[in-house]
């Protein structure tokens, strides 16, 4: 799935995505170092969220076979 930005796309800081996904910020954070969210990305030390992500489910990590 491929994810392209343009100049229209709205983003959200760390604090408005984890209360728009009710969770932790720390876990959103998280999700998002470990490249779990598509589209998020760091402007500085600041992370931020595309709204057109935040409406597709995160990307779980999948158990190796048994």
């Amino acid at each position: 799935m491929n994810f392209q930005m343009d100049n229209r796309t709205r983003v959200l800081c760390l604090h408005a995505a984890a209360k728009r996904l009710q969770m932790p910020e720390r876990t959103l954070r998280y999700q998002a170092s470990r490249g779990r969210i598509e589209g998020a990305f760091k402007e500085g030390k600041l992370w931020k969220f595309p709204v057109t992500a935040l409406t597709s489910p995160i990307r779980q990590a999948t158990a190796g076979p048994g």
